[in-house]
């Protein structure tokens, strides 16, 4: 499940899940590196739809994903957010 936590902590780290990992290798981690995955995955996707370069049918499943995969509104409106503003 992806959570706004799990998307500040992909933000502060930019996606590179290798130095969080190498940060936190002897630290209780809330993150696994499926986490960064699915988002990375997720923001990809969310990028193509926010910027109208997907059709209708593929939106519609990209926001039905977000919803399951996301733990709240807040937390689909922050990826949105990230998505329109990085490139990483």
């Amino acid at each position: 499940m992806i959570t706004k936590e799990k998307l500040k902590v992909y933000e502060k780290y930019k996606g590179q899940n290798d130095m969080f990992f190498r940060l936190h290798l002897f630290k209780p981690r809330r993150m696994q590196e499926s986490d960064f995955f699915k988002i990375q995955n997720m923001l990809q996707e969310a990028r193509l739809v926010n910027r109208k370069l997907a059709s209708e049918e593929y939106s519609s499943r990209v926001k039905q994903k977000l919803i399951e995969v996301c733990d709240s509104q807040e937390t689909i409106d922050y990826l949105n957010l990230l998505a329109n503003q990085t490139s990483f």
